[in-house]
């Protein structure tokens, strides 16, 4: 058995460019994706510009149905997801999906989900919840909701660090293959 691991499929869900086309075109042409922040008040904040993903419209990945239920995190994963099988020429399949895993590094979680949440329980309280928010308020609901959306049965798992979770989630990736716990694993 070979030792190798190759990257095979390439999904990107950013603030310049939904695909690996447009989005290198983006890099070559040095466009920026920094812009003020209008979603919410930054008044408690000194920094009023993010990289904010403008051009993402859920509909082009994800049945119209199931999006009210996915926050933003959950379906930027299912969109970068679909981008990279695409890529790769891959296909989950039913003989394949418990060999297939995915592995996602998360800083945060949805967190405009979670505020809803929370700020429901705090004005609200428990009885008056929105019983579909919870879900997306912990860490490893984008994983769950591609594992979900996309049949995944293998590794599932999400790593929360700070600065540099996309690099240990490859990092756990290329260790879940080289132990032979899956042959296929989307991570980022």
């Amino acid at each position: 058995m070979a030792n190798r691991i190759c990257i095979t499929g390439i999904g990107v869900v950013s603030p310049i460019g939904i695909g690996k086309e447009e989005f290198l075109s983006s890099l070559k042409g040095g466009k920026s994706g920094i812009q003020e922040i209008e979603t919410f008040d930054t008044g408690f904040s000194r920094s009023k510009k993010a990289g904010i993903v403008s051009s993402f419209n859920p509909k082009d990945f994800i049945a119209p149905g199931k999006i009210r239920r996915l926050d933003r995190a959950s379906q930027f994963a299912i969109a970068a997801s679909k981008l990279a099988l695409a890529d790769a020429g891959f296909s989950v399949t039913r003989e394949n999906a418990s060999r297939v895993g995915i592995v996602i590094g998360s800083g945060f979680c949805g967190l405009s989900s979670s505020e809803e949440f929370h700020r429901g329980q705090v004005l609200k309280g428990f009885l008056d919840l929105n019983p579909m928010l919870f879900p997306n308020t912990v860490p490893n609901a984008a994983a769950s909701n591609a594992s979900i959306e996309l049949g995944i049965q293998g590794v599932n798992c999400t790593l929360v660090q700070s600065f540099c979770t996309a690099e240990a989630a490859m990092i756990f990736a290329c260790d879940q293959l080289r132990r032979g716990r899956a042959d296929f694993i989307l991570t980022g």
